[in-house]
């Protein structure tokens, strides 16, 4: 009987041992210095006319060591620390049209990557799926992003274009009409990611 009990406690040993284990995954954050988030647009009186992140924050979840292989990610902006860097005005009126008072951050967060494709040692594009909240609307969006292995970390880049009233929200118009923002803009982001800190 006690040999019994000892094979039995063996082979549970060796089954725990030798089961299976699925990849881990391990959290990167979103390096704010070397990373960007912009938005394009254009206006009656101003061919074109950017506005910059300048507070943002985002982590993602690779499965095991391949940059390719994102399991979560999310980003998350700041929607009054968006500065045109030229024009108090121009900020104001962004920030009316995007209701930061109501909806003070602005995020995106990763539903699938629908297909990842290595195009040489470093560098890897991915088709991603995911859902974009702005002014509390959130709406599903695709977005073809590349990737670079840089040093100790990776780089995501990326563009995104949409138009302000699909998420129920009215273009800027500011100066009495004087300035009108088109209703299209292109988000777009360069974010550097390295391991989280324990």
């Amino acid at each position: 009987m006690h040999s019994y009990k000892l094979v039995l406690h063996i082979l549970i040993v060796c089954l725990i041992i030798c089961a299976p284990v699925s990849a881990q995954t391990t959290e990167y954050a979103v390096v704010f210095d070397s990373s960007a988030v912009t938005v394009d647009g254009t206006s009656n009186n101003t061919p074109e006319w950017t506005v910059y992140a300048t507070e943002f924050s985002g982590d993602i979840m690779l499965s095991g060591a391949d940059p390719a292989s994102v399991d979560s990610a999310m980003l998350v902006v700041q929607t009054s620390m968006l500065k045109s860097r030229k024009s108090p005005i121009m900020d104001r009126g962004m920030h009316t049209a995007l209701q930061a008072n109501a909806y003070p951050a602005i995020s995106y967060v990763l539903t699938e990557v629908t297909q990842a494709d290595w195009t040489s040692d470093t560098e890897f594009l991915l088709n991603t799926a995911g859902n974009l909240t702005i002014g509390g609307a959130t709406l599903p969006v695709s977005i073809p992003v590349s990737g670079a292995v840089t040093g100790e970390g990776v780089t995501y880049t990326g563009s995104h274009t949409l138009l302000m009233t699909d998420y129920g929200l009215k273009p800027p118009s500011m100066m009495f009409g004087a300035m009108r923002v088109g209703n299209e803009v292109v988000v777009n982001f360069s974010l550097y990611i390295a391991q989280a800190a324990d």
